[in-house]
């Protein structure tokens, strides 16, 4: 009876003992999840950051700040939809910059470009500024706006730059 005892508590004890390896198993792996989760949580935070740094990057220009043709894909049909929604006019200019209002401002901006002194920036500074100017009257899709703007603009390349053309472009006839 005592052999039995002796066994009952060494099969007890051993038990015991396989449950405390068990446990003190769980609570290191535990802790590894817990240190791994913490890990997760840092690098989806500083993911974040990335991502809201290239998507900045992929909008803007690196060089002024300013922002780029992506955005403007992005953005231009929202705004257009918006402007036809409310009745309004909305104009588009596609400049080329070397080195109704919207009509009027480009022209402002291209008198003021060609009667700045360049040269109190840097001598023999020459500063072109040639636009390609479109508005919803023109047109009734953003695809349509951006094709007339930019046609208008290469039209005034052609024309010797410096120039505005808000116009139809007239086909050469050969």
């Amino acid at each position: 009876m005592l052999w039995a005892l002796t066994a009952s508590w060494l099969a007890a004890a051993s038990l015991a003992a396989a449950c405390f390896v068990i446990a003190r198993r769980l609570y290191l792996q535990r802790q590894e999840l817990t240190g791994l989760i913490a890990a997760l949580e840092i690098f989806k935070e500083r993911t974040a950051v990335r991502a809201r740094e290239m998507e900045r990057l992929a909008f803007e220009d690196k060089l002024t700040g300013l922002r780029n043709r992506r955005f403007m894909d992005t953005d231009l049909p929202r705004e257009f939809e918006r402007t036809r929604r409310f009745g309004r006019e909305f104009t588009l200019a596609i400049l080329d910059v070397d080195g109704s209002t919207g009509r009027r401002v480009c022209h402002r901006v291209l008198e003021h470009v060609n009667n700045h002194d360049w040269d109190a920036i840097e001598p023999g500074l020459q500063v072109t500024l040639t636009i390609g100017l479109a508005s919803t009257r023109d047109t009734d899709t953003v695809d349509e706006l951006l094709q007339t703007a930019d046609t208008r603009l290469l039209a005034a390349k052609q024309a010797g730059k410096n120039r505005l053309v808000d116009e139809p472009v007239l086909a050469r006839v050969a």
